[in-house]
């Protein structure tokens, strides 16, 4: 433990069982830019910290592990990731047989990566306390993070290929600020408490990875962990709008946004009707109209007119 404490952060563990009954095997390497550790326990183990001063992530393989974030309890299984900002504490259990990989991120380096993907990020940018691993950037992130392992394991039996390690750190932080930059949108930074810029951030969350369907008060209060009243409020001091209407408002930016970037010849208003989660095609169009000014029929129009303006300004072929 001496030697991960050197390393890392003090840890503490308190065991469910007698220490004889565990079997703790850890091993770890330290990169340029973070360090990566691969943890197994052998009995169930409560683990806390001080507070950290780096970003830490645990990313379960087998078993499962809930942490209290925000004074919240967040349960993590594969597929899934718990992160913990520096300047918290690391309060976690880890079931039975429970085989994790931790990742150490210093704060400046997780900073950098969050301006280079977004230059008006704040030097301390807001992340999820729970990570999907499953789908886009956190599909990302999991595959990247594989690679990064492997690539570990094969500097071991020979030279490994400059710059390729710390050209796969460079992607993960990428991929990791990716899965958290939605929560740097003008606006969180009017919640007047943590928890509720955290509720309304894992909210908005939800609402993006479910932008085809409207989501309901109940289901977005389960996920911001905030009773219904609060998270309209917290939405209102962000957004000066509730949390239905801020879904309507990105059901119906994507649809428009499919409007003007498809091929007009091959996109209908009615489909998208549906595909954004609204009711039927007249509420659809009358809050469209609402909201951009027009009829979503004259915004086809007008992509159409414009499609074709270019076309028929394109040079001819000459002769010889």
């Amino acid at each position: 433990m001496q030697v991960i404490h050197e390393l890392v952060e003090p840890f503490h563990f308190s065991w469910d069982r007698t220490p004889a009954q565990a079997d703790i095997r850890i091993t770890g390497v330290v990169l340029e830019k973070l360090k990566l550790f691969g943890v197994y326990h052998g009995a169930p183990v409560l683990v806390h910290s001080g507070v950290l001063l780096s970003h830490y992530i645990v990313v379960p393989l087998q078993g499962d592990v809930v942490g209290t974030i925000n004074s919240a309890q967040i349960r993590a299984v594969p597929g899934e990731a718990l992160m913990y900002p520096a300047g918290t504490c690391l309060h976690a259990h880890w079931s039975e047989h429970c085989v994790a990989l931790v990742l150490a991120i210093a704060r400046e380096e997780l900073g950098l990566a969050a301006r280079r993907y977004q230059p008006t990020a704040s030097s301390s940018p807001s992340f999820m306390p729970k990570l999907d691993l499953s789908a886009g950037a956190g599909r990302s992130f999991a595959n990247v993070l594989g690679c990064l392992c492997a690539e570990n394991d094969n500097a071991r039996d020979g030279i490994p290929a400059p710059g390729v390690k710390t050209g796969l750190q460079d992607l993960l932080l990428t991929s990791l600020v990716s899965m958290n930059a939605h929560l740097w949108q003008r606006g969180l930074e009017n919640a007047s408490t943590r928890r509720r810029r955290t509720g309304v951030a894992r909210a908005v969350e939800h609402i993006e990875r479910n932008v085809h369907r409207a989501v309901g008060i109940e289901e977005l209060s389960r996920v911001a962990c905030l009773s219904p009243r609060s998270l309209q409020m917290a939405f209102a001091e962000c957004f000066d709008a509730g949390p239905m209407t801020y879904s309507r408002r990105v059901r119906l930016s994507r649809a428009r946004q499919e409007l003007t970037t498809s091929d007009p010849r091959e996109v209908q208003v009615s489909d998208l009707v549906a595909r954004w989660g609204f009711p039927s095609a007249s509420a659809f169009t009358r809050l469209y109209r609402q909201n951009f000014g027009e009829l979503p029929s004259q915004t086809l129009k007008a992509v159409r007119r414009s499609l074709h303006r270019d076309t028929t300004k394109a040079p001819q072929p000459g002769h010889c």
